[in-house]
């Protein structure tokens, strides 16, 4: 919203207001307002009292200029036309679809965050000081983590760094990180650094079968799996996708019998997956978290176990690449803490390299070491190659910059009829 002001009605300077979020800073000469709640759902401007803010005087005229906005219904919108502007012809070329979009805050959101804006009075001096700040000023952030550099792998002390999940990137745009950093730094104690970074996802795959009573409903196979899908997408946005969350497989179990009266049951399996970018024929290391105990299987014998190949569950295991030029392989752990390359299939197990890395099971760490690729699917500078972890427990647990979450990508659903 922009805000001027005239003195009179015969006077045609306008005088520019900004929105003061506090009163830190002000003086009896700034030209601000603030923006408080009234009632129905509307809001009022309030100017201010010539000791915090310029007070306004009789006669003066105030235009206020803003867009009426439709909440979360054009989000996802990415076609846009326009015949002219000015004349002249347009070309529009989409930069990003439409989005961030939302209904304006609601009472119980307003009951959690007005204390702590208030204990925080614009000072960031609390980890609890800076995530306040940060999420009452930008919406796009969900969660954040904040904490000290001395508590890195390789400890940076005077600096102060905030993990933080947007709702729109999984990377966040330099140019937003440099505003947060730029908000934030006026508030903190002199000396300090401030850094923005990127939260580090653990997703889970999720495949279940589910199984309906034909003879309950009129819904068909796909209804049902539509609707399941539905459940999981939720159980995400409510129960994870920030930081600090834990996945709990028993309570996705009972929501997906819970999404329709004829579901009788529902088996569904896990597996965590980090995603790893090497570059083509170059060495590639890398440190892999899952920060979850990993379940080793017996160790493989690719001489003596090929007739038991099918019954083999790793702890890890990767999608497939070019190595060597050799097609169709993948990484696997031998269930010893050693990382190799192997091409499977049904019947057969063989080890193309028997050491690419080292495998931790008790504190979840995979490490790649030295692993030259020749190609991957869509790799070098966009592709992505999924590591798969098989966890001891089913549940799931979120540390310090980790975000849990379930894609719909990842999820695979399968309906079964059962007639009763």
């Amino acid at each position: 919203m922009t805000v001027k002001v005239r003195t009179s009605n015969t006077d045609s300077t306008n005088s520019e207001y900004t929105r003061a979020n506090s009163l830190f800073g002000l003086t009896g000469t700034s030209n601000i307002y603030f923006i408080e709640p009234s009632t129905n759902g509307s809001y009022k401007v309030v100017f201010g009292n010539g000791t915090f803010g310029r007070r306004l005087a009789n006669n003066n005229l105030v235009e206020l200029n803003y867009r009426v906005s439709s909440g979360s219904d054009p989000n996802g919108a990415n076609s846009f036309s326009a015949d002219t502007v000015a004349g002249h012809p347009v070309a529009i070329s989409l930069v990003t679809k439409a989005l961030n979009g939302d209904v304006f805050q609601n009472l119980d959101d307003i009951k959690f965050s007005a204390p702590r804006a208030l204990a925080t009075q614009e000072r960031a001096v609390t980890t609890n000081d800076y995530e306040t700040l940060i999420l009452n000023e930008f919406g796009d952030i969900t969660s954040a983590f904040v904490f000290g550099g001395d508590e890195e792998v390789t400890p940076q002390f005077g600096v102060v760094k905030a993990a933080l999940r947007s709702q729109s990137y999984d990377v966040i745009p330099t140019t937003l990180k440099q505003q947060i950093i730029n908000f934030i730094k006026p508030k903190m104690p002199i000396g300090m650094r401030f850094d923005v970074k990127d939260p580090k996802f653990i997703n889970i795959e999720v495949k279940s079968t589910v199984r309906y009573n034909k003879n309950a409903t009129q819904k068909t196979p796909s209804a049902i799996q539509s609707l399941v899908e539905n459940t999981v997408v939720n159980f995400n946005s409510t129960n994870l996708d920030q930081f600090f969350k834990t996945f709990r497989l028993s309570k996705l179990m009972k929501d997906i019998d819970a999404t329709d009266p004829s579901i009788l049951s529902n088996s569904t399996a896990i597996r965590v997956v980090k995603e790893i970018s090497p570059s083509i024929n170059k060495a590639f290391t890398q440190r892999i978290e899952f920060n979850n105990k990993l379940k080793k299987d017996n160790p493989i014998d690719e001489l003596t176990q090929d007739d038991f190949v099918g019954l083999s569950t790793p702890a890890v295991v990767s999608g497939t690449f070019t190595f060597n030029g050799i097609t169709g392989c993948s990484l696997r752990d031998n269930s010893n803490g050693v990382l190799q390359v192997v091409t499977v299939t049904n019947n057969s197990i063989d080890v193309i390299n028997e050491n690419v890395g080292t495998v931790d099971y008790e504190k979840g760490v995979v490490s790649i070491q030295e692993l030259t690729i020749t190609s991957y699917t869509g790799g070098f500078t966009s592709g992505i190659i999924k590591l798969y972890g098989r966890t001891i427990s089913t549940d799931v647990f979120g540390k310090r910059e980790d975000i849990i979450r379930i894609r719909p990508d990842e999820t695979t659903i399968t309906v079964e009829e059962i007639r009763e």
